[in-house]
């Protein structure tokens, strides 16, 4: 919808009806010069794919996404992709039991320092590759329902930073 809007700098959407929304992908991909959008009206309980949402959002600093319902969304895959001066991201209501892909979801968020992940459940996900890849200021990360997939979300940074 707003996809390569670059000079955008802010939105209020807070009368944006999305009861009927399937599909949020690639929503805000590319608003570079957007620093804050209001969607706390948002209605996401139809909405299965989320994936490069707010992908390269790179001026977005906050965003408050706790009242999204995504118990339906399959694809959060790149949601934040390079959202380099996001200081604040709230996830925390996320409910992920029907993702299966995250891969690279908080890549490049390199201005976060903490992200409550605690609700995430990974049981159905099959990529999650490069999910934290440059996050380089996260101090906190409560994510204790990742279970095993907690060692591949960081190997492939790991290699290419080898490389």
């Amino acid at each position: 919808m707003f996809h390569g809007c670059s000079s955008l700098a802010f939105l209020n959407l807070s009368n944006f009806e999305t009861s009927s929304v399937v599909y949020m992908d690639s929503m805000f991909f590319g608003c570079s010069s957007l620093t804050s959008v209001i969607l706390s009206s948002f209605n996401t309980g139809n909405v299965i794919t989320m994936g490069e949402m707010f992908h390269y959002c790179s001026s977005l600093k906050s965003l408050d996404l706790s009242h999204f319902n995504t118990e339906k969304v399959e694809n959060i895959g790149y949601m934040f992709d390079e959202c380099r001066n996001l200081t604040y991201l709230d996830v925390s209501n996320f409910n992920t039991s029907s993702v299966t892909v995250m891969d690279r979801a908080f890549r490049g968020c390199s201005s976060l320092t903490t992200l409550d992940l605690r609700k995430f459940d990974t049981s159905k996900v099959y990529n999650i590759a490069e999910m934290f890849c440059e996050c380089s200021s996260i101090k906190t990360l409560n994510f204790q329902t990742l279970k095993l997939l907690k060692l591949f979300i960081w190997m492939e940074c790991l290699i290419h930073a080898l490389l």
